[in-house]
């Protein structure tokens, strides 16, 4: 549920990102991207990254979306999960990035207003040629005074994977994306992310995360069954 418009970039920046290809990609062939591991999907994606009205039209094609398990719905914004092939679960975020130097954060959480043990921040650092610094990903720990986003996950110097493929982030022409694999980052989480947050130190958008349940293996198969004595009859009349 977006409270506020997000990271408005003007059309001159759009039209400059799409002739200069992907800037601030430091760099990164599309060959590179190819190989990239784990939540390599920021990397493969085929289809250009269109919004349209705040609305991020591309996720209808991108097949991890459509297998999604959560999604937040955000203006200017995105944030979902889905359980790869080797079921580990991974989460994907992204925001149309600003053209300026100016650190972009996200902040996913398991409680609805408040902070606990297992939440996760990503912090993206932007230069002032809009193109991808350090990026911090932290878990939430500690009690009391000493709790924050304490505990270092995995860092990023410019667009990329971590080692493992476990943090990635992207710069998809003027879209800024991320993606973790939950189950490798925090070990796998008992209690799933109810709340995003996307922020740069003028503008934020904040967001609830809505569960979306995918039928088991014996419902496809009965309903796969029932579309096709559903055609049959249709050729006996």
């Amino acid at each position: 549920m977006a409270v506020c418009a997000f990271l408005m970039c003007t059309v001159s920046a759009q039209a400059a990102a799409s002739a200069a290809g992907a800037p601030g990609s430091n760099a990164l062939t599309a060959n590179v991207r190819a190989v990239q591991p784990a939540v390599s999907g920021l990397f493969q994606v085929k289809s250009p990254r269109v919004w349209s009205n705040g609305v991020p039209t591309f996720l209808d094609t991108w097949d991890a979306f459509k297998a999604r398990t959560s999604s937040a719905s955000l203006n200017k914004a995105y944030a979902f999960t889905t359980i790869d092939g080797l079921g580990h679960e991974i989460l994907y975020a992204g925001i149309e990035r600003p053209s300026s130097k100016s650190p972009v954060v996200f902040e996913f959480s398991q409680l609805e207003g408040a902070r606990s043990v297992g939440d996760l921040k990503i912090e993206v650092e932007i230069d002032n040629a809009g193109s991808i610094g350090t990026v911090r990903f932290e878990s939430y720990s500690g009690d009391g005074a000493k709790a924050g986003f304490r505990l270092p996950l995995a860092n990023l110097a410019g667009e990329g994977c971590n080692d493992s493929g476990a943090a990635c982030v992207a710069a998809n022409g003027a879209t800024l994306e991320v993606g973790a694999n939950l189950s490798q980052l925090l070990n796998g989480s008992e209690g799933r992310f109810k709340g995003v947050q996307i922020g740069t130190p003028g503008d934020h958008v904040v967001g609830l995360f809505s569960q979306i349940l995918a039928m088991d293996e014996e419902q496809i198969a009965e309903d796969a069954e029932d579309d096709e004595r559903d055609r049959h009859h249709h050729r006996l009349r």
